[in-house]
């Protein structure tokens, strides 16, 4: 794109300021007012490779239109020249949250309060307008001048009054910040975009992310299964009522999560002036009615069809690893390839046990109130060390988590040894579930982490 040309007849294209997988970014000035404005071109080779991203960048234009709010990025203009479609946006010079946090690492209680009480703000008129945002991160939070926060990146919203451009079951966005329900390919309501928001929040208190693992599968997993680990063990000056919110915000199950941006406002602003929690008073008239509904929840039906639809992927990408596995052409990235097929795998079938477990243990399709449901069966460090024996596995270690997570050690062996070990130790306990598949310590030697539904026999 050559700096100098005009878009609209009056905005001239500078410098690229960034770059991203839909678009390139350009900094560029407004001729007639000489202000500085930011203009997104989107990727030909983009449209070629699909066509129906066109209509979600015209989207992304339509919906920061209609938002016209103060901490939102404003849209200038639309533009089409010739085969090529531009995006101009006001100009925030800051840089973005993602940058502000890698140089400042945790951010002070007062600047956290501060920006996130103005993001709850630009959520809240989003949402009111039927506008779910679906791609919530530190990225896509851009600072002005002032310090104030300006949310942007509306290209996967999902504007309700339109018909979805993506199938149920794609997962858009950025995996890190993505709630349980989208990962599981369900349809987002605006709860998602709370769940990302409690994420970024986690994230600007503590340097670090509620959910972190090496690999794709493994951060599902964790996001899916795993509690996040205890921000006040991270933050000593964190206010109990700002953990609680945060919670209620990373809640798995949307049901359970809080249900809005300005009742997630409404308790920061009370947090800020050191006031009454109004989700306190929220949360115990919920719980007092939820607990008075016996009828089955009509989630059911739909959680069911879920859990078939993970067992069928799960098979699918096991059927992919095994296909990988018979390629002679080039053996080690088909290697490589089969495991990370295999590990997507187990992924989606330990989500399934999750989700089985809890339609089995609850009779419904959420957990009841009060209570989380108890994924893994608590089982003893002998009871493994014995099941492992009599299928006449070795181990050098076998460590164990909170009485149900354990870590089983192997003495140096190959990885397609071990696999053939995680399925030797999946035909012998059907109710086992694997956290990842099968890793190297920093000594070498192969390890599994794993736990069960049911006590091994």
């Amino acid at each position: 794109m050559s700096a100098g040309k005009l878009i609209s007849g009056r905005y001239e294209i500078g410098e690229v300021i960034g770059d991203g997988g839909m678009g390139t970014v350009y900094k560029g000035l407004d001729t007639r007012t000489k202000q500085p404005v930011a203009i997104k071109y989107l990727k030909p080779e983009v449209i070629a490779q699909e066509p129906g991203i066109v209509e979600r960048f015209r989207r992304e234009g339509e919906a920061l239109r209609r938002l016209n709010h103060p901490n939102i990025v404003k849209v200038l203009a639309m533009s089409k020249e010739e085969d090529s479609y531009y995006l101009v946006l006001e100009y925030v010079g800051g840089g973005s949250l993602a940058e502000l946090m890698r140089k400042s690492g945790q951010l002070t209680l007062k600047r956290v309060l501060s920006i996130a009480l103005e993001l709850s703000d630009a959520l809240a008129r989003a949402h009111h307008l039927k506008i779910v945002h679906r791609d919530l991160k530190p990225g896509n939070v851009l600072i002005a001048s002032d310090g104030t926060p300006r949310l942007t990146d509306f290209g996967i919203a999902y504007l309700a009054y339109r018909s979805r451009l993506t199938m149920a079951q794609t997962v858009m966005g950025t995996l890190a910040y993505l709630s349980p329900e989208a990962l599981d390919g369900r349809p987002m309501d605006e709860r998602a975009d709370i769940w990302s928001f409690g994420v970024i929040l986690y994230e600007m208190l503590t340097g670090k992310l509620p959910f972190d693992e090496s690999t794709p599968s493994l951060l599902m997993v964790s996001i899916m299964q795993k509690p996040i680990i205890a921000l006040e063990n991270l933050r000593i000056d964190v206010p109990l009522p700002l953990v609680n919110l945060i919670q209620r915000m990373l809640e798995k199950d949307p049901e359970r999560r809080v249900a809005s941006a300005r009742l997630v406002g409404a308790e920061l602003q009370a947090i800020t002036q050191g006031t009454e929690s109004v989700l306190a008073t929220v949360t115990s008239t919920q719980t007092a009615t939820t607990a008075s509904d016996t009828e089955e929840h009509p989630l059911v039906g739909l959680v069911q069809a879920l859990n078939a639809d993970l067992v069928s992927l799960a098979q699918k990408w096991e059927n992919a690893a095994r296909e990988a596995e018979t390629r002679g052409a080039k053996p080690t990235v088909d290697r490589q390839t089969a495991y990370f097929n295999r590990g997507m795998s187990k992924a989606y079938a330990s989500a399934a046990a999750e989700l089985r477990s809890i339609l089995e243990t609850t009779g419904q399709g959420k957990p009841p109130p009060g209570k989380l449901p108890q994924v893994f069966a608590p089982v003893t460090r002998k009871e493994v060390s014995d099941f492992l024996e009599k299928l006449g596995m070795k181990v050098s270690n076998l460590y164990s988590d909170k009485g149900y997570v354990f870590t089983a050690v192997f003495p140096k062996l190959p990885l397609v040894t071990l696999d053939e070990r995680m399925d030797k130790l999946r035909d012998a306990a059907a109710s086992i579930v694997f956290l990842n598949s099968g890793k190297l310590n920093e000594t070498g030697e192969p390890y599994i982490d794993f736990a069960f539904q049911e006590p091994p026999v």
